[in-house]
């Protein structure tokens, strides 16, 4: 099987040390097969049933990627972890999308969620995760006070980072201001003054905004929403789990 050759060119890389390696089979065949965030390095265990091997090696072929088959046991000192399934990917930072691509990915009908200062890479991955399945069209993700698209956050996802277009803004109130102009109608979400959701909630074009786990949706945020919806709730608990909160919301889009 083909060993691993050199790169003539240079890239930033995800992270530092085994930051910057994704594991997995899902979050690494995903990333594969998309061909959308570039990859530098692709390593697979001689565990692999020599069908598994012989795909990724013709992927890598294909796309000019180093390729190597190495026992498992330095994957996963490679990976720091014994749970990689036999793949491994050296990777580039991520590929954000541009805010038009995000407006231009549907022309009728639309779903984006906006994600105000999510800060635990589990709850990132899970909502990139929910939003993919759900068919959203986007996210629209803050570049500071905002958790990155990390190994973690690849694998958490189970490789949708690579379907759903995620693009950086860096001042809310110009964001909001487009995403109007373009006829978007955006709602915030608050667990007591919002009014309950339910099927036929939301409009044509429509973003719903996730606040942080902690503080909820900022002040700059929350100025610009149309309108505010909350989730019902009968047990003891007063409130559920952030990305738990963003599938609720984003399945009522998926059906409105």
């Amino acid at each position: 099987m083909g060993s691993l050759g050199r790169s003539k060119r240079k890239h930033n890389l995800l992270g530092n040390h085994q930051k910057c390696w994704i594991w997995g089979r899902h979050a690494v065949v995903e990333t594969v097969n998309a061909a959308r965030w570039p990859i530098l390095e692709l390593r697979v265990s001689e565990s692999l049933d020599e069908t598994e091997q012989l795909a990724m090696s013709s992927s890598a072929e294909s796309q000019g990627i180093p390729f190597k088959v190495e026992p498992s046991h330095s994957l996963t000192k490679l990976c720091g972890t014994s749970e990689h399934q036999g793949y491994a990917a050296k990777m580039t930072e991520f590929p954000y999308s541009g805010i038009s691509e995000v407006f231009a990915a549907n022309g009728g009908s639309q779903r984006l969620a906006i994600l105000d200062g999510i800060q635990d890479p589990y709850n990132f991955g899970s909502m990139i995760r929910s939003a993919c399945v759900l068919g959203l069209d986007g996210m629209i993700v803050a570049d500071t006070n905002q958790c990155a698209v990390t190994s973690f956050v690849a694998r958490t996802s189970a490789g949708a980072v690579n379907h759903l277009p995620i693009a950086q803004v860096d001042d809310w109130s110009d964001f909001t201001r487009r995403a109007k102009d373009a006829s978007f109608r955006i709602y915030g979400t608050s667990p007591t003054d919002g009014e309950p959701i339910g099927s036929g909630t939301f409009a044509e074009k429509s973003a719903v905004v996730i606040g942080n786990e902690a503080r909820g949706i900022g002040d700059e945020l929350l100025q610009h929403c149309d309108q505010l919806l909350s989730i019902p709730q009968k047990g003891q608990l007063d409130s559920l789990n952030a990305s738990i909160s963003a599938a609720i919301l984003f399945y009522e889009m998926s059906r409105s």
